[in-house]
């Protein structure tokens, strides 16, 4: 099986949330500054704020494209919070993807606790 892979995703925020944003919806929370490059700063398209407080699962949710497109989408995730399911945030409506890591991520996370918490225990 192929995937895509997205050549040159240039990072335009301070962490991951705001740079999977602009990769996924097309959208940035912050500035980019191009001061180096003696160009004008790239003011951002909304706050973090009232991008958090909406849905992002608009027509604009680069994964939507590519599913109506025929393609089958996949999210990874390396931590518990998410870009699309973050607290506070409103994140996605719908599981807009196809398949998930998530799930693997949460289970193991869950074992890793228990496990410490058995191998903890003192005998006398």
């Amino acid at each position: 099986m192929d995937a895509i892979v997205f050549r040159k995703l240039n990072k335009v925020g301070y962490n991951s949330r705001p740079n999977a944003f602009a990769a996924l919806v097309g959208k940035s929370t912050e500035p980019v500054v191009r001061t180096l490059m003696k160009q004008k700063t790239i003011e951002p398209d909304m706050s973090y704020t009232d991008l958090c407080s909406n849905y992002i699962d608009s027509e604009t949710f680069i994964p939507l494209q590519y599913q109506k497109a025929g393609y089958k989408t996949f999210n990874a995730e390396d931590y518990v919070t998410s870009v699309l399911r973050y607290p506070g945030c409103r994140g996605v409506k719908n599981d807009t993807m196809d398949h998930y890591y998530r799930f693997a991520l949460l289970f193991f996370n869950q074992l890793e606790q228990n496990t410490q918490l058995v191998f903890s225990i003192r005998i006398p």
